[in-house]
């Protein structure tokens, strides 16, 4: 009766905590180029990068075309192109939205679904993430305490770096519930290495087929099994047998849940891009980064995860744990033996310091707050018994002070997210650069725009939009794309302009290439590209019009058209 009631009650909490990120996970997706306008310096220390969004839904838009033949339907669905996450991820994200786009074709012919299809999307990170938080609930208490479940579940789902990823569609929350979902079978078969044992198996494969991030459970997993040695009693045949079993299976779960990886060509593709996405969060993205601890935990840890001690005193219960709690113990042995090697990969070898790397890692960690193997130690003791009552005292203290600090951090990204498209300066320089420009401009043919990546131009019939992704471009490419109008970032022009400078102070690097895109992004920076002149600008952009638009008057000096109402497009 105890567990339905703790049941009841965490079901209770879950569902509002899902029903909770509706509102923000609605926003900023009217279209596919929206996706790229949640722009916040202050939640990227959580890794919530929109142009990562925007890239994976061009990809599963494109799985979820229909086409004739059959057959080129379901090529769609199976090379799904975005090598750098695994086919669980984009699979499980295509059935999400099988039924909405159902629905509308039945029911709502016609019509943008892009809001509805981000909303199921983000709604499914919540959901992984809830079912991770609740079998790590159910393995610490088994939902024997009604306000522990629910107080527990507060206070892992309050994680900033764990609640920020609920508003935000990527596969980091999957590989979460596959990790813990690994722990969870080890648990249940309890060094019996029987059933659950190659349950577990399926688990990790389908983790290290979803984010490479899988292979790190592999050294828990030896260490489960060196454990598990007295159980067999000498038989060291059927422990190595069970072992090699075990990543047999492995393997065979990460190929059919990545059948491309049996055909050469595309094999060939994907470990290619894995290698290169290695090499890239190792070095750098766009330059050499460093790398140690100390930046990790100053740029993103502290923020995401929590400040230094909550990290000592999880660790400290996860050891207590190991020590005191005879039940529990593979639980807490396992929890280490995979935060250990993984962390530390990532701390020294992995540069791209983004909080969401580490969701599989601390959020099991970080549940080890909630173990009551302490208490048990306070209850157990005679002697310490009021200096441990004092410490446990104090502890509690810093987990409360730690989750006050969570829900503030938490209050300012929901806000952020909720009122994305409000204060979006893409958005905003859109809206103004349409009904102040674009509107007044008379043309019997589409107009054709070049835009920087990041520029919000959403689908128009008065206009073709081009751009040339993050890389750089030069007159080059504007002579042969031949835009009316460029639109570009300043923080882009000056980012290009500065690396442009770099590389030309390199003999080995520069080029013609280099000297045009140089010249093209000086030009920008001064307000005068040839062949242009400037319509708009903000602090945020930059806008020319081709000076073979006839009744342009464009005043520097305001920033704006100070002209006539209407443009009239000349020949060419």
């Amino acid at each position: 009766m105890v567990k339905i009631k703790g049941g009841l009650l965490l079901f209770l909490v879950c569902a509002a905590y899902f029903v909770l990120f509706c509102p923000p996970n609605f926003t900023g997706a009217q279209n596919a180029d929206m996706l790229l306008c949640a722009e916040n310096a202050n939640i990227n220390n959580l890794g919530i990068y929109p142009s990562d969004e925007h890239i994976q839904y061009l990809h599963l838009s494109r799985m979820a075309m229909s086409a004739t033949p059959l057959l080129k339907t379901l090529e769609n669905i199976i090379v799904y192109r975005h090598w750098h996450y695994g086919y669980p991820f984009y699979l499980t994200s295509l059935a999400a939205i099988v039924p909405v786009k159902i629905f509308n074709k039945t029911f709502l012919p016609g019509g943008d679904l892009t809001s509805w299809y981000v909303l199921v999307l983000r709604q499914l990170s919540a959901v992984y993430m809830i079912g991770a938080i609740v079998l790590l609930i159910y393995l610490l208490n088994g939902f024997r305490f009604t306000i522990s479940s629910a107080a527990i579940f507060l206070f892992l789902s309050s994680i900033p770096c764990v609640f920020g990823n609920n508003m935000w569609w990527h596969p980091d929350s999957l590989a979460t519930l596959l990790t813990v979902l690994t722990i969870f079978s080890l648990c249940k078969d309890d060094l019996k290495l029987g059933t659950w044992f190659y349950i577990a198996g399926v688990f990790c494969g389908l983790a290290a087929g979803t984010k490479v991030i899988g292979i790190f459970l592999l050294p828990a997993v030896a260490i489960y099994m060196g454990i598990s040695v007295r159980n067999l009693k000498g038989k060291y045949i059927i422990f190595i047998k069970k072992g090699l079993m075990f990543l047999g299976l492995v393997s065979v779960v990460i190929i059919i849940s990545n059948p491309l990886l049996a055909v050469r060509g595309f094999a060939g593709e994907i470990i290619e891009t894995l290698r290169i996405q290695s090499l890239k969060n190792t070095l750098g993205w766009e330059e050499q980064w460093l790398q140690n601890a100390r930046i990790w935990y100053r740029e993103s840890l502290s923020g995401s995860f929590g400040l230094w001690f909550t990290y000592l005193i999880a660790c400290c219960f996860c050891i207590m744990g190991i020590l005191y709690d005879s039940r529990k113990r593979i639980f807490y042995v396992l929890i280490l033996c995979w935060a250990i090697p993984f962390s530390c990969y990532l701390l020294f070898f992995v540069t791209n310091t983004s909080g969401r790397y580490f969701i599989p890692v601390l959020l099991p960690l970080l549940s080890c707050v909630c173990s009551p193997s302490l208490w048990r130690v306070v209850r157990g003791s005679s002697t310490f018994k009021k200096p441990i009552a004092w410490l446990s005292m104090l502890i509690a203290l810093f987990i409360a002070y730690q989750f006050v600090l969570y829900i503030r951090t938490d209050i300012a990204t929901y806000t952020q997210m909720l009122n994305k498209e409000k204060e979006s300066r893409a958005i905003n320089f859109y809206t103004v650069l349409k009904k102040n420009y674009l509107e007044k401009i008379s043309h019997s043919a589409p107009l054709i725009i070049y835009r920087d990546y990041y520029i919000y131009l959403p689908p128009q019939q008065e206009y073709v939009a081009y751009n040339n992704l993050w890389y750089p471009v030069g007159y080059e490419e504007i002579t042969g794309i031949n835009p009316d109008i460029i639109v570009l970032r300043k923080k882009e022009i000056k980012e290009q302009l500065d690396e442009m400078y770099r590389i030309i102070q390199i003999p080995a690097m520069a080029s013609k290439r280099t000297e045009d895109f140089l010249a093209f992004y000086k030009d920008a920076h001064n307000a005068s590209l040839k062949g242009f002149q400037k319509l708009y600008t903000t602090d945020y952009a930059i806008a020319f019009i081709r000076n073979n638009f006839s009744d342009v008057d464009c005043n520097p000096g305001t920033g704006g058209y100070q002209g006539k109402n209407v443009f009239r497009k000349t020949e060419r």
